[in-house]
């Protein structure tokens, strides 16, 4: 689902509870812009938390209305992690939905954005978002195709 303005959770109150420590991303080279993506995320829970959801949204740059954000993976299931637990997710991706986006809008830098919500504390059901993690995605068109050329894109890691 396409929500504009921003990613579908940007209400939520945010509150860093967990800390990224280090993310894989396979491929981790050029690669054909719809190619499916697996993330290994590493990282430290500050505090006890429940009702964890994962979530990977990529976000292209409208210019005109920020950023349009598509959920492009997730988790499924809801994770408990207790203080100062190292742990790490694994996560994949898949970027069909990108085609529906027009092809200038798609070579603009964009962002895929791993999320982290979690439940309240014990009676409050307000989620909170613990985790966002931008990763910015470099787009370009393969110098041999002419104006239809496949689009390419390659990750670049914030650990690395």
């Amino acid at each position: 689902p396409m929500v504009a303005g921003g990613p579908p959770q940007a209400q939520l109150e945010r509150d860093e509870a967990i800390a990224a420590v280090s993310l894989d991303i396979t491929p981790n080279s050029w690669c054909a812009l719809t190619d499916p993506a697996k993330l290994r995320l590493s990282f430290v829970s500050r505090r006890a938390l429940s009702g964890v959801k994962w979530s990977v949204n990529y976000v292209v740059d409208m210019s005109e209305n920020r950023g349009v954000a598509t959920e492009v993976g997730e988790k499924a299931g809801l994770e408990t992690y207790s203080e100062g637990q190292s742990s790490s997710v694994d996560l994949s991706a898949t970027f069909d939905a990108l085609e529906a986006f027009p092809r200038n809008a798609l070579l603009n830098l964009a962002t895929l954005e791993i999320l982290a919500v979690a439940e309240g504390a014990a009676g409050n059901s307000e989620e909170k978002e613990v985790l966002r993690l931008p990763v910015l995605a470099q787009v370009t068109a393969d110098r041999q195709g002419g104006d239809n050329a496949a689009l390419k894109r390659i990750f670049l890691n914030p650990f690395s």
